[in-house]
């Protein structure tokens, strides 16, 4: 699929501000979520209005953002918010954000999802834990190393309840 530089830029930061609206907690969110109409992206990305309209729905339409609300409306970066509340986003568009976010869940995050770099610099280490965790019967056991300050305690801590474990560990860390 070729996609206009403009587009790309249009995607990547709807992918930006997405990931930052999961950072979020409680009520802020619904504070956030000026930040996802089509004004507020127009100005940051300085474009026309009716060129980010033409190319949001453009992204809507090839199921890379999820389009919420009927004034303003709110696009999101459908990836991003699968990751986030690790549940599959089933249509692209939604009446309101609120049943958008009510399909999705509470956003708790699983186990090693809660570790900083669990999708691109962790990945491996990750893969490789959740690979003896998983081990029958009862797992092997595992030894962590490195300097301190590293992370060793949070990954250690991180599966310690073995149901979500499972499901924690149940998909591929994406690269």
């Amino acid at each position: 699929m070729n996609i206009p530089e403009t587009q790309k830029d249009l995607l990547a930061y709807l992918d930006r501000i997405t990931r930052e609206l999961g950072s979020t907690r409680g009520g802020r969110i619904q504070n956030r979520l000026d930040h996802f109409t089509t004004a507020s992206i127009t100005d940051s990305l300085a474009i026309s209005r009716s060129l980010a309209s033409q190319y949001l729905n453009e992204l809507v339409r090839a199921g890379l953002v999820v389009k919420a609300g009927a004034r303003p409306v709110c696009y999101f970066h459908r990836r991003s918010l699968e990751r986030f509340f690790q549940s599959r986003i089933e249509r692209s568009t939604y009446p309101s954000v609120e049943q958008l976010f009510a399909t999705l869940g509470n956003g708790e995050r699983l186990d090693f999802d809660r570790a900083i770099g669990h999708e691109l610099s962790l990945a491996p280490c990750i893969s490789q834990l959740c690979a003896a965790l998983k081990y029958p019967p009862a797992g092997l056991p595992i030894l962590l190393c490195g300097a301190s300050g590293t992370g060793k305690g949070l990954l250690a801590e991180l599966p310690s309840n073995t149901a979500r474990t499972s499901a924690s560990c149940s998909r591929k860390p994406s690269l």
